[in-house]
């Protein structure tokens, strides 16, 4: 954060983080794509557009979505960038997922491009790893241009009616004309409160002029809850 005071003087400044729940022993499931594709997951190109950035995308199912590259290393990602324009019809459909009682969904996601920003839906099946499975329930999460930076994400599944269900989740990137979407660290666990904790800096003096130029306030790569 950057932030100019009107008057000279000594200031207080603190900073509280907080980090979304669900530590590692409360973990049903996670996916972070350092090693590619996991095994189980399905990926299906349902749009045969003819993609811009080739490769890594060729307009078939196993790039609909393509993890691990060089574009973006330990992410998942998917286009809808096409020549022809078109809008992408691309899916990610996870394993199958055994939830308990209170089980969330977390992810992070971001656009390679803040200037095409990709939005993208989050749906959950509890029949089969298709689309029509997917289809047959609401979306849990849409967006229509995600961030540029990543962006945690979450959903009370248990809330939404899937308690102690077998599902897929399934990420769907349904842009038009945009660049590149990447999602990373898909994780499913308990619900919790997650962690916080205060930083104070107490001993940092930085003296400006303001008659002479009068500083901007301004926020550099904000990171929502």
């Amino acid at each position: 954060l950057q932030y100019c005071f009107s008057a000279a003087g000594s200031y207080y400044v603190e900073l509280a983080v907080t980090a979304y729940g669900s530590q590692p022993v409360d973990t049903l499931f996670y996916q972070n794509f350092s090693a590619g594709m996991p095994v189980g997951f399905s990926t299906m190109n349902l749009d045969a557009l003819n993609p811009v950035v080739n490769p890594p995308f060729n307009n078939t199912n196993a790039t609909a979505w393509v993890a691990n590259n060089s574009l973006a290393p330990g992410e998942a990602i998917s286009t809808s960038w096409y020549n022809p324009i078109g809008t992408s019809n691309d899916w990610m459909i996870t394993s199958v997922i055994a939830l308990n009682a209170n089980s969330s969904l977390y992810w992070e996601a971001r656009n390679l491009d803040a200037n095409y920003p990709d939005g993208y839906e989050v749906r959950i099946s509890t029949s089969a790893q298709t689309t029509a499975g997917c289809l047959a329930n609401p979306a849990l999460f849409s967006i229509a241009a995600e961030n540029a930076y990543s962006s945690p994400r979450s959903v009370d599944l248990a809330a939404a009616g899937y308690a102690n269900q077998s599902v897929y989740i399934c990420f769907r990137n349904n842009s038009t004309d945009q660049y590149i979407l990447a999602v990373d660290d898909i994780l499913v666990g308990y619900s919790s409160a997650g962690c916080s904790n205060t930083i104070q800096k107490l001993n940092f003096v930085d003296i400006v002029n303001c008659s002479i130029a009068l500083p901007t306030a301004s926020m550099l790569t904000p990171s929502p809850t």
